[in-house]
């Protein structure tokens, strides 16, 4: 894992560390400002919910990228293993059943996000700005 902002290895192994010193996390990236919206319209231009996740292998997943990364990295390798007509017979069943606990570990990753994103999204209701109530 690398600190979010000098993007130095950290010398843990605890993915809850972001930052290497408090140096680096007092000067990381600023949250961008809301702004006031004038055209009601505009509102369906701004994204809303997490990014999708990014196709990695399972290193750099492991390094860089988020939980649901690195599952999917893990998937994609042990679903290659399994597809191999090389794979010993007597690992197929380990890694089938393997693949399995991954793709439903994947399955309640998806649905913890999409549960943030809609609980997120239900309690904020947006309205037009107006300059006179302030």
């Amino acid at each position: 894992m690398k600190c979010s902002t000098c993007k130095k290895p950290l010398n843990t192994t605890d993915r809850r560390v972001r930052y290497c010193s408090d140096r680096c996390k007092a000067n990381r990236p600023k949250r961008p400002n809301l702004r006031a919206l004038n055209n009601p319209a505009d509102a369906e231009q701004i994204p809303v919910g997490p990014t999708p996740p990014r196709k990695m292998t399972v290193d750099q997943a492991a390094r860089d990228g988020s939980d649901l990364e690195l599952l999917m990295a893990m998937r994609d390798r042990v679903a290659d293993q399994v597809a191999d007509v090389t794979c010993p017979p007597r690992d197929l069943a380990a890694l089938t059943r393997r693949l399995e606990e991954i793709r439903k570990q994947i399955a309640a990753e998806r649905a913890r996000i999409a549960e943030e994103v809609d609980g997120v999204a239900a309690t904020v209701q947006d309205g037009v700005f107006d300059a006179s109530a302030i």
